[in-house]
């Protein structure tokens, strides 16, 4: 049993709720910081090691990486070079492309 209190539904819907407001795409957010223009919030790039990953999944309740960076408001997307054709594709479209 964790120590650490886990997360209802109630506060997993209102991170969500959260995130939704936010009046940028994560994609227009980290483009605009990196233009220097005018963004809503800073960019959030979250990086750890497996144990923190672990414990923070544990917190909010997920299981899946792509949840835990929602959770945590991440804006950045890894493409990389190892991964299969068809989930660098899902990755690309879900950041919202870049224009």
């Amino acid at each position: 049993m964790s120590k650490h209190k886990q997360v209802n539904e109630s506060d997993r819907s209102r991170m969500a709720d959260r995130n939704k407001k936010q009046s940028m795409k994560p994609s227009v957010r980290v483009q605009a910081a990196l233009a220097r223009r005018t963004f809503d919030r800073p960019p959030i790039k979250h990086l750890a090691v497996a144990e923190v990953d672990r414990r923070l999944s544990e917190h909010f309740g997920v299981r899946r990486e792509a949840d835990l960076l929602d959770c945590l408001g991440h804006d950045f997307r890894e493409i990389r070079p190892d991964a299969p054709t068809a989930n660098i594709l899902a990755m690309y479209e879900a950041a919202g492309g870049v224009k």
